[in-house]
């Protein structure tokens, strides 16, 4: 009777006692699933998509700029808060150094002029009073003089209250203020400014863009995902180990790794991951006895310097384990 033969799952794990070389090792045999680290990488203010450097499939190195937003309106907006800024710190530094002498002058002029204003009304107004009373003149006429009296009386002090203010300068909380609204311009520019950055849409690692989202001249919102680039320079393995099997597991530990595509390269990787927590065997392994078992995750990181390794490729890995 022939021998049937053994079905291959993706995650094949048994242990393989004796490597026959006399090294006094042996080795845990696992199977596995390539992955990369994927960054999703978003557009951080809105725009029209003006240019696109890189398509899918280019590498990219960690700070090159692989798109670009329209600037337009943010360049107007600059100039507009720079306007803002020189104009709020004329006038706090106009807080802080008091008045000019000559506004000073002019400021007791007009003082004094609404000063004599306000006496010629007031004595119109005592001497008129006497004649409404005796009906010698019309309710016109005293409503009339009434209200130049209220009118220059109220001329004069504002221009007294202005001659003072300018004499002993801005008060402590007007300068603050001041200060605050130069403090807020300031910081309206800053804004801008950072918003203008972010229209240059730069690669934050090394790796190759795997999928691009929009086309040039589309418009994207804030939080947009504009591009994902996926960093091959190092790849993971992850294969799951029986409960029987985890203690021969350590951070740290060596293992090569081989994939059907290139049989001739042994790949260097090594433990970076152990799950702490039992998980059953992931469903696409074919059998019911070996979905039922539980398992402990393990990730190997690999080094992909030429390139071999891809995401989704299944890899075999010899994990070495010292007796």
């Amino acid at each position: 009777m022939k021998n049937k033969s053994i079905p291959i799952f993706i995650f094949l794990i048994y242990l393989f006692i004796g490597c026959g070389d006399g090294s006094g090792k042996t080795q845990l045999e696992l199977s596995g699933i390539i992955e990369a680290t994927d960054i999703n990488i978003t557009a951080k203010v809105g725009g029209e998509l003006r240019k696109i450097y890189f398509d899918e499939g280019s590498n990219v190195s960690e700070g090159d700029t692989i798109a670009e937003i329209d600037r337009e309106i943010l360049l107007l907006q600059k100039k507009q808060a720079e306007a803002g800024v020189a104009l709020n710190q004329a006038q706090y530094n106009l807080s802080m150094k008091g008045f000019r002498s000559e506004d000073i002058k002019s400021a007791e002029i007009n003082m004094e002029s609404a000063k004599s204003n306000f006496e010629l009304a007031k004595y119109d107004k005592n001497n008129m009073e006497s004649l409404y009373k005796s009906g010698s003149v019309s309710e016109k006429q005293w409503r009339d003089i009434s209200v130049r009296y209220d009118l220059a009386k109220a001329q004069f002090l504002s221009s007294e209250e202005t001659y003072k203010k300018l004499q002993t300068g801005n008060r402590v909380e007007e300068i603050a203020a001041s200060k605050a609204r130069f403090d807020q311009s300031v910081a309206q520019l800053e804004l801008i400014e950072k918003q203008l950055r972010d229209c240059f849409i730069l690669s934050p690692i090394n790796g190759t863009i795997t999928h691009k989202v929009f086309e040039q001249n589309e418009v994207v919102n804030p939080g947009s995902i504009i591009f994902t680039v996926t960093q091959l320079q190092k790849v993971y393995l992850m294969v799951y180990i029986s409960e029987k099997n985890l203690g021969m597991v350590k951070y740290g530990q060596s293992a090569e790794v081989i994939v059907d595509s290139h049989e001739d390269k042994k790949l260097k990787g090594k433990v970076v991951y152990i799950s702490s927590i039992a998980e059953f065997t992931p469903k696409n392994i074919q059998t019911k006895e070996d979905r039922l078992k539980q398992v402990f995750g393990v990730k190997l990181e690999i080094e992909n310097e030429e390139n071999i390794l891809k995401p989704g490729m299944p890899a075999d890995a010899k994990l070495f384990i010292s007796q």
